[in-house]
């Protein structure tokens, strides 16, 4: 079985005009074997705001990257996740932010680990995009030396990546393998170089007056 998603859309009427605007609406999500059904509602403003595909992740447990405008006024760039253990009938599940203070760099994070589709060309964009929508993507990573297929999505509070099996089963991240860190001899070579470079200052013996 699949999980169900259903939207309730809340619309206001204009009172000089006859214009309709959208306001809100309510998401809401059932899992195959759970009675209870996860409901959060989310804010439109001015046609923009958490998208109905990022609001299913979001329920999923997903964090999802938005561009936000803060009560400041000012814009900023923020992960999203939902804090299912803290809920008011009133504002439901809370949210939890991470900004660029907070050290996530998906990109940085990204190229640590060995996906194998990375060489492709253009799919590394591709993924990048997938994951700060709050997707789960298809990718073929390895797992103690061996390829396996399965799905990645982002975790910016722990700053890594989450991997799953085909069927959606975790995987450590610690078990996945890692790209191989600059060798010690290039790493030699190019402190060498840079000493090169730099200017040196002779030092001058003597008897001084």
């Amino acid at each position: 079985m699949a999980d169900t998603v259903s939207y309730i859309l809340d619309f206001s009427k204009s009172k000089e005009t006859d214009m309709y605007f959208f306001n809100k609406y309510q998401a809401s999500l059932q899992k195959p074997g759970q009675d209870a059904r996860l409901k959060q509602t989310f804010y439109i403003n001015k046609g923009k705001g958490v998208t109905a595909k990022e609001s299913y992740n979001l329920l999923s447990g997903r964090a999802v990257n938005k561009d936000v405008v803060l009560k400041s006024g000012e814009k900023a760039n923020l992960w999203l996740k939902l804090d299912f253990a803290e809920h008011s009938p009133e504002k439901g599940y809370s949210l939890n932010s991470y900004g660029q203070q907070y050290g996530f760099d998906l990109k940085e994070v990204v190229d640590k680990f060995k996906i194998q589709e990375m060489e492709k060309p253009g799919f590394r964009d591709q993924l990048l995009k997938s994951l700060e929508r709050g997707n789960l993507h298809e990718v073929s990573f390895m797992k103690n030396g061996k390829e396996t297929t399965g799905f990645v999505t982002a975790n910016p509070q722990f700053k890594t990546l989450d991997f799953y099996d085909r069927d959606l089963g975790q995987v450590y991240s610690k078990a996945v393998d890692r790209r191989e860190p600059l060798l010690k001899e290039e790493k030699e070579k190019e402190q060498a170089i840079a000493s090169e470079m730099e200017p040196q200052v002779e030092e001058k013996k003597g008897r001084g007056r």
